[in-house]
């Protein structure tokens, strides 16, 4: 990641995290960093109750990638 990329990321998740109350939530696995960036940008505009919805969505597809990592391995 560039400077400029990491310098306006670091900026969104400030952002995000004083307007829900909570960091962002994304999973990393299922995104390059452009959409992440993306991503970012686009639900920090969502209301509180939607974003809590997507962050636990985020948190289900990670959870259930790990424990299928650790089934199949």
């Amino acid at each position: 990641m560039n400077e400029a990329d990491s310098e306006t990321l670091e900026e969104f998740n400030q952002a995000y995290k004083i307007r829900f109350g909570f960091p962002f939530v994304i999973c990393e696995r299922k995104n390059d960093q452009q959409s992440i960036l993306n991503a970012l940008r686009e639900r920090i505009e969502n209301s509180r109750d939607v974003e809590i919805g997507q962050a636990l969505k985020q948190i289900y597809l990670t959870a259930s990638l790990r424990l299928h990592d650790l089934v199949t391995d």
